[in-house]
């Protein structure tokens, strides 16, 4: 399943509320690059979930040596999977070619 949520600002109340709807559905990976690799690359926090101790906690994970490797070759996957530039337009048109196939 796929989830679109727009936001101007990324703090829209009613895309909070869809995105946490999503969450106890059981959908993953609200990030773009969590959605390309399919898996999670990158610990995604949402609005209500950021604050002081939770950013020191990611932060030191983070900086971990052994974390970090694997944070960068996941990110090197995702960039693969981008391929060249120009990827926001190409799933765009993507996008719009799924939706406008009838059902």
């Amino acid at each position: 399943d796929v989830g679109i949520f727009v936001s101007q600002s990324g703090e829209t109340k009613d895309v909070l509320n869809a995105l946490e709807a999503a969450g106890r559905r059981g959908m993953t990976g609200f990030g773009l690059a969590n959605v390309v690799a399919r898996r999670e690359v990158a610990t995604e926090l949402l609005q209500h979930e950021v604050n002081p101790e939770r950013l020191g906690v990611e932060l030191s994970r983070l900086l971990n040596p052994t974390v970090a490797p694997g944070l960068r070759a996941g990110l090197a996957e995702v960039r693969g999977h981008l391929g060249e530039s120009g990827a926001a337009g190409r799933v765009a048109e993507d996008l719009l070619a799924k939706l406008e196939r009838p059902a």
